[in-house]
């Protein structure tokens, strides 16, 4: 039987709308998301921070764009 801790691999290039969309989502049902993906979540958001300016990064994460969750 396959070890789930271990680390595995898996590649796909996301588009900054597909990026933008899921972590609206992750945010909008984070209470309901397991422990295992806290670290997948955080990376995400990592990459916002890095990418955004506050100014940004305040309007996106305040729920501005619904048009990313259709």
């Amino acid at each position: 039987m396959m070890d789930l801790d271990e680390s595995a691999g898996f590649n796909y290039d996301f588009s900054e709308k597909e990026l933008r969309s899921l972590m609206l989502f992750l945010r909008r049902y984070q209470q309901l998301m397991p422990e295992t993906l806290e670290n997948f979540i955080q990376a995400l958001e990592k990459h916002f921070y890095e990418t955004m300016s506050i100014g940004e990064a305040e309007e996106f994460f305040t729920g501005k764009h619904p048009e990313l969750l259709k």
